[in-house]
């Protein structure tokens, strides 16, 4: 997922048992007395059928109803330049009649024509951030279509979402735009509120501004990664880990039965606490699988196990809060009081 940090531009299942144990050792929100609605504004509606015979008039609505996102993405999504330049709008009338583009417009506006199923996890998902989270701001929510470029962006008081990265697996112009097939696994609009807030999570809780006296290690990372997806579970309980987590069902389950074997792993080699950036992106980042695991494994499994020894923690300290989780930046304190030795 390629994510746009532009308050200042930053380069962003289970058997059954199993399910119902951890299920139940979760925290829940009460959500009955928050008073918090989620409208998604659809920027790629209003961008797209902005009169070409009058766009300075058309440009300054889109300006005044988006502030920020406007600029954000002529800038740096589609790149034709500053809103209020004449040479902008010339090829925003190129760019309307680009048959490519009309494609992909066209199939992205018809197929997110009705959001209110969004708009309506959104609220719920948003409503126990706030319970959880009080102080936390919550961002108005957009989407648009980047052309399969940027999945997120995020601004200053919002948040724009690019629908034509969620078309579904199977659709065509994946494979004509030479899209990974790993990738195209999770671009499916069962992803969209899970991402929206994935990104809400790392905006409002970023790894940059953790303090670490020592270099970054891979147990950081995956401590880090495993916090949002144990937040991710409190947010939205309702939706199925595996969809969660991006894995199919294989793949879930692979991870379910290996996890011994991967933890393993992790402390024979000594991976756990590498410094290697390299080394380290290969257990967080996405791909066909993990890389210094086996072929076999999912993509990810780092955070996996990150998951694991979060879900394990918070388990074993039922008077920690997920506010004090989320700012709690001690990753090897938190693996040794988790208590976490899977079998």
């Amino acid at each position: 997922m390629r994510t746009i940090h532009i308050r200042h531009i930053i380069p962003l299942l289970l058997l059954p048992l199993a399910l119902i144990s951890c299920r139940e050792t979760r925290r829940k929100a009460d959500i009955s007395g928050i008073d918090l609605d989620i409208r998604i504004g659809r920027f790629d509606q209003r961008f797209w059928t902005l009169d070409t015979n009058d766009l300075s008039r058309s440009v300054a609505a889109l300006k005044a109803d988006f502030p920020g996102m406007t600029e954000i993405y002529l800038q740096h999504v589609v790149q034709f330049g500053h809103p209020d330049s004449a040479e902008t709008w010339d090829i925003y009338r190129n760019f309307r009649r680009d048959t490519s583009v009309r494609r992909i417009y066209t199939d992205a506006l018809e197929r997110f024509a009705d959001v209110s199923s969004f708009e309506k996890e959104l609220t719920l998902a948003f409503r126990r951030a706030r319970y959880f989270f009080p102080d936390n701001s919550i961002p108005h929510i957009y989407m648009h279509v980047s052309g399969f470029n940027q999945s997120v962006i995020v601004g200053d008081g919002f948040m724009s979402l690019s629908e034509d990265n969620y078309m579904g697996s199977d659709y065509p112009v994946y494979d004509l735009a030479m899209i990974y097939g790993y990738q195209k696994l999770n671009m499916r609009p069962e992803k969209i509120v899970p991402d929206f807030m994935t990104v809400w999570l790392s905006s409002e809780f970023p790894m940059g501004q953790q303090d670490y006296s020592a270099p970054r290690r891979l147990i950081d990372d995956i401590i880090y990664h495993g916090k949002t997806m144990y937040m991710l579970t409190l947010l939205l309980p309702d939706t199925d880990e595996k969809t969660l987590m991006g894995y199919t069902d294989e793949q879930w389950q692979w991870a379910v039965d290996n996890e011994p074997n991967m933890w393993a792993s992790l402390i024979s080699t000594g991976d756990l606490f590498t410094q290697d950036v390299i080394r380290r992106n290969q257990y967080v980042n996405d791909g066909p699988f993990t890389l210094p695991f086996t072929q076999e494994s999912p993509p990810r499994g780092g955070t996996f196990i990150g998951w694991k020894i979060i879900e394990a923690y918070m388990r074993n300290h039922q008077e920690i809060t997920p506010l004090q989780l989320m700012h709690d930046n001690d990753a090897q304190r938190i693996l040794e009081d988790s208590g976490y030795n899977p079998r």
